[in-house]
């Protein structure tokens, strides 16, 4: 086996561009997969990325002085490629846990989910249709949580009127949405 030196360049100009590149192999491989795997600890995944590292290394030699300076830009490469392969599993394992969670809910919960969206759709489309005061007021009183008191100010009108107006808004509301949404958005709160 053929010992790297200080002054053997490792170019692919170099008659033994080639060979050189597989003595690093036989010299780096083991301990850069040794390398890897104190950063990754898996064994298969630090030889992968040091076999793909040798791999991209034999196709495009890099330009490198010395046998130093080859073995650091060696330690870096795969550094970095564990680097990138710990983020790839950190997202991996995000998503995982986010589908398991997804697949932990119970399909009541699901339906839960489902009926209230779409219940609330529902309301907000109809709330849209009526008059704009009507709205102003359920808006201000359903949606926003305010009193009657606080909406009749804000509105800057009478408390009976808002009291009007939220009685002739959901009648309207009763005609808009059927019954059964009704007694959905009565679920929902209780």
């Amino acid at each position: 086996m053929k010992v790297l030196n200080n002054h053997t360049p490792l170019t692919p100009k170099h008659d033994a561009g080639t060979s050189n590149i597989e003595d690093a192999f036989h010299q780096l491989y083991n301990p850069l997969c040794y390398f890897a795997f104190q950063l990754i600890n898996s064994k298969e995944a630090a030889e992968d990325i040091v076999t793909d590292f040798f791999t991209r290394i034999w196709q495009k030699p890099p330009a490198l002085e010395n046998s130093r300076v080859f073995r650091s830009y060696c330690y870096t490469a795969v550094r970095n490629a564990c680097i990138n392969h710990l983020k790839q599993q950190q997202r991996f394992s995000q998503k995982e846990e986010q589908w398991q969670q997804l697949q932990s809910l119970e399909q009541p919960a699901i339906l839960d989910a489902i009926i209230q969206t779409e219940t609330m759709r529902a309301l907000n489309a109809a709330i849209e249709t009526l008059p704009p005061r009507c709205r102003s007021v359920i808006t201000s009183l359903y949606k926003e949580g305010k009193s009657i008191r606080e909406t009749a100010d804000e509105m800057q009108i009478a408390v009976e009127t808002v009291k009007s107006l939220r009685q002739y808004g959901l009648k309207l509301l009763r005609k808009e949405m059927p019954l059964e949404l009704w007694l959905a958005l009565g679920l929902l709160a209780g």
